[in-house]
């Protein structure tokens, strides 16, 4: 299996040195550079096939998740993962903001390695606890924000049942595992729903749905079952 190629953005040099040099010791991953926040703001990240960015949130936290936003506008594609977080509120907030993963401030050099492979390969590390605040403050905002009608729509069933994953915070391919189908067709029915509901974003799909009374409520967590090691 190929490294996954990483970007470090953090503020303190020292500190960047050296975890810089911790990351290059690590066969699972290959470090392809690492700078400051203002540096990154014009880095054209996708020339060197960045796969992941991790960015540093121990050190003014509101700058990081400014900068996981402007990361997430800018490559889509690209996976994201905050380091140094202080717990599930914090967690939250960064996913909003776009961010795929997340890791603690006690987490280790190996929980780091473990965790930027497992988001790499679509699997992100959430607690069924975190799982839950997401899923609620999707419900929070949906009540407070201006209520947005959906065209008329009839979604299919299967659309439906995607819905439901998404809604669940699952990602496309957890939920070509649970529903036992390929993972191109979860991306065409979800581009499919999106559409149909004029929504710019899953969060927003399932907001959406939502007020609309395509989603009923919060779904309990199912299990979630990983996908085979490649």
């Amino acid at each position: 299996m190929n490294p996954v190629r990483l970007f470090l953005v953090h503020e303190n040099p020292l500190h960047r040195e050296a975890l810089s040099r911790s990351l290059e010791a690590h066969a699972e991953v290959e470090l392809i550079g690492s700078l400051s926040r203002s540096q990154v703001a014009n880095e054209r990240l996708r020339r060197d096939g960045v796969d992941l960015v991790l960015v540093d949130a121990s050190i003014e936290q509101e700058a990081a998740l400014e900068v996981t936003r402007n990361l997430r506008r800018r490559f889509p594609g690209l996976r994201l993962l905050p380091l140094g977080l202080e717990g599930g509120a914090d967690v939250v907030r960064f996913i909003e903001a776009g961010a795929n993963g997340y890791l603690l401030q006690d987490a280790s050099l190996a929980e780091l390695i473990r965790t930027a492979v497992d988001v790499y390969r679509g699997r992100p590390p959430c607690s069924s606890r975190v799982a839950d605040m997401v899923r609620l403050r999707i419900v929070e905002l949906s009540r407070s924000a201006p209520r947005l009608r959906a065209p008329t729509v009839a979604l299919t069933k299967r659309e439906n049942e995607i819905l439901e994953q998404v809604a669940d915070g699952l990602g496309n391919q957890e939920i070509a595992l649970e529903l036992g189908i390929a993972l191109a067709t979860v991306k065409n029915h979800v581009h499919r729903i999106l559409d149909k509901l004029g929504a710019r974003s899953r969060r927003e799909a399932v907001r959406v749905a939502f007020e609309n009374g395509l989603l009923k409520g919060v779904a309990r967590l199912r299990p979630r079952r990983r996908p085979p090691a490649s």
